[in-house]
């Protein structure tokens, strides 16, 4: 991921590139339980997220803002606690009323907690459909969460100064110059899948 990021940023024309486990639109699934620290669970009210893996450019280069706190950084390893940014969906259904930005919430099971800290809160996105109301979400660092490897990070998202389909032969080359062996598919701008 890092020397095909580097390699791809490098490339003249590209604002910015960034990993995701899904592009809005494009995968309805991959959700996750949760629970919030101190809080027992609420007769009929769903604990249950959007969970997506990113690197640290995935929010600007897909164009989504920070609404509180800050982006993912390249501190944020396997060696440091877990955070996450959520979004304004899920500060407002789990957090009401207060900021959640500081607060914890538990990703594991009753036997093995896995906390993770809110360090940031997203604008919503349309993640579902363009139609479907908007999904609590939560967003962590690739880097973090080797123990998901299933929900690894395996869309590539470009924001280039021109035709993003120009660019493509370019980051192709950058990416067998990593993986001669990596399969690319379903190469797309955003205009398409919409």
């Amino acid at each position: 991921y890092d020397q095909v990021l580097t390699r791809v940023k490098s490339l003249p024309g590209v604002i910015a590139a960034g990993y995701t486990t899904s592009v809005p639109l494009v995968w309805k699934g991959g959700t996750s339980g949760f629970l919030p620290e101190g809080r027992q669970p609420e007769p009929g009210l769903s604990y249950d997220a959007n969970f997506r893996q990113v690197s640290e450019d995935y929010f600007k280069t897909i164009g989504i803002a920070l609404r509180q706190g800050r982006f993912f950084a390249d501190s944020d390893t396997e060696q440091t606690p877990l955070v996450a940014i959520i979004n304004e969906t899920m500060a407002k259904q789990y957090w009401p009323g207060t900021t959640a930005v500081g607060k914890r919430f538990d990703l594991g099971d009753p036997s093995s907690h896995l906390w993770a800290t809110i360090v940031g809160i997203a604008a919503d996105v349309r993640q579902m459909g363009v139609d479907e109301p908007v999904k609590a979400e939560m967003y962590f660092p690739y880097r973090q969460l080797t123990a998901y490897a299933f929900y690894k990070p395996r869309e590539l998202v470009l924001r280039t100064t021109s035709n993003p389909t120009s660019y493509v032969a370019a980051v192709r080359r950058e990416i067998y110059a990593v993986d001669p062996d990596q399969p690319i598919s379903n190469v797309r701008t955003m205009a398409e899948i919409l």
